[in-house]
């Protein structure tokens, strides 16, 4: 049987272009070296791979997704284009996977504050070589909402919802309502979601155009930002920076407003089950359907102590705020 080498890709400059034709074979769609970067850019990102000849045939790679958890920020990592060549599936697949994912323990062993929480959205197959690995823990279901028609509640009129770009001043502003978003979802794992990780995320992003709602109470003013995408008749919200007394309400404002100014015929948002409830609990006409892959999480071996560990495996199940924008790159 024929053994790859894994390594850490410290370089990928030397497999630039075996990165590419190792995506298109895999995805069956191409992508481009600034997709790449953009995902990998952070010195955080730990990338790794398997080569045969020097022929990249498997590639795994974590980029940076920090969390916050208890006014604690937790050094987090989110997998990536896990790859297998195809003509190397039959032979090297499990063999493969596991020796890339024991790698990275080796890694989060000697690295200890390298990764204290790890996630993705696995197949089924990916999922089960995971959990041989002691790596995935499957912690909720992933709900897609659908709105087809306005919510019209009498709530609603008290809201106000605007574009805005990208500015300084409005993202000085979406750093506060990420501070009280922080404060009010303290016990459970929510992905950092300030003005930083707004401009990387989306604001850099090299091949999508995203846009920005603000949303307003007409007494107590700014409340909310929602990043949404527009797509033939259609508009993803990819992500709510908002208290959660405000988070159904905002959502089901930013619905209306889209589906008022004939945007789109549907408005979709993509969320873990757990905290779908004040959304769908508001509005039972929303069309629910189940993801596939559903996310799953894993605890990286850090400096945390052993009670400290404990508390992190028990508290991540249907406790792990994630949205569209978590799951989807594009």
């Amino acid at each position: 049987m024929i053994t790859p080498n894994i390594k850490p890709l410290t370089s990928i400059e030397n497999y630039e272009s075996q990165y590419l034709s190792l995506f298109l074979q895999v995805f069956e769609h191409e992508t481009d070296i600034n997709m790449f970067r953009w995902k990998f850019s952070n010195s955080l990102s730990i990338l790794n791979s398997a080569v045969i000849d020097e022929q990249l045939v498997g590639f795994y790679g974590f980029m940076q997704r920090n969390f916050t958890y208890k006014n604690r920020i937790l050094n987090g990592l989110q997998s990536c284009d896990v790859m297998v060549a195809p003509h190397m599936r039959g032979r090297l697949t499990h063999s493969m996977f596991n020796k890339i994912f024991n790698n990275y323990i080796e890694y989060f062993q000697k690295n200890v504050e390298a990764c204290h929480l790890f996630f993705g959205f696995p197949n089924q197959r990916a999922m089960k070589l995971g959990k041989r690995t002691s790596g995935y823990t499957l912690i909720d279901e992933f709900y897609w909402l659908e709105w087809r028609e306005k919510f019209n509640h009498k709530l609603v009129k008290s809201y106000q919802v605007s574009y805005v770009p990208f500015d300084h001043a409005q993202l000085n502003l979406l750093n506060q309502c990420w501070s009280n978003m922080c404060k009010a979802y303290k016990h459970s794992y929510i992905g950092i979601r300030d003005a930083n990780f707004i401009r990387q995320r989306y604001v850099a992003h090299p091949q999508i155009k995203y846009e920005l709602l603000r949303v307003d109470h007409v007494i107590t003013g700014n409340i909310a930002y929602v990043v949404i995408k527009k797509m033939n008749n259609e508009v993803l919200i990819m992500d709510v920076i908002c208290s959660h007394d405000y988070f159904g309400t905002v959502v089901h404002c930013c619905a209306d407003k889209l589906l008022d100014e004939n945007q789109c015929e549907v408005v979709k948002m993509g969320i873990t089950k757990q905290f779908s409830t004040d959304i769908i609990q508001m509005n039972p006409a929303v069309v629910i359907s189940q993801s596939s892959p559903a996310p799953a999480a894993g605890s990286g071996l850090t400096s945390m102590s052993a009670p400290e560990m404990k508390e992190v495996y028990n508290s991540l199940y249907q406790n792990l705020f994630l949205t569209f924008g978590d799951a989807d790159f594009l």
